[in-house]
């Protein structure tokens, strides 16, 4: 996906002014970011935050990478929390329950993998495991900071 389409994914036309509130920016500016790069009639001649953000890691990578993972993790985590927030109140038998269903999940994704199911039901079996995974590292931290 281009750089423009996932602007106009992540700021659809209908909220660029609440976008432009948010940020502090003028909708102008936030309709720039949602069109290519380029010299034609309805491009823009400047690359949007994407894109810099972009040409910045690829820079990076060469002297830097840990910092380009740990802006990826960033935003994966800013994800991961706004799909399954961490519980307020957490037990050691609420992590033991989803420690079996890690269990589960794992066994399901070594055995897919190991049957050489296609890649796509190995894909699935292998990014719930990781969710369960991830879910039962939060309540770890939940139980730490109780």
């Amino acid at each position: 996906m281009e750089s423009h389409e996932l602007m106009r994914l992540l700021i659809p036309e209908k909220k660029v002014k609440k976008v432009a509130e948010f940020t502090g920016l003028t909708t102008s500016i936030i309709y720039q970011e949602r069109r290519a790069a380029g010299n034609g009639f309805n491009q823009t001649g400047t690359r949007n935050t994407i894109d810099r953000l972009d040409l910045i890691c690829e820079f990076s990578l060469g002297h830097q990478p840990e910092a380009v993972r740990i802006l990826g993790e960033r935003y994966l985590q800013m994800y991961l929390n706004y799909m399954n927030p961490p519980q307020e109140v957490v037990t050691v038998n609420d992590l033991l329950i989803e420690l079996g269903e890690v269990s589960r999940e794992c066994g399901e994704a070594v055995a897919a993998l190991a049957s050489r199911q296609s890649i796509n039901k190995c894909s699935v079996e292998v990014a719930q495991a990781k969710q369960r995974l991830e879910k039962a590292l939060a309540m770890v931290s939940c139980l730490e900071n109780q």
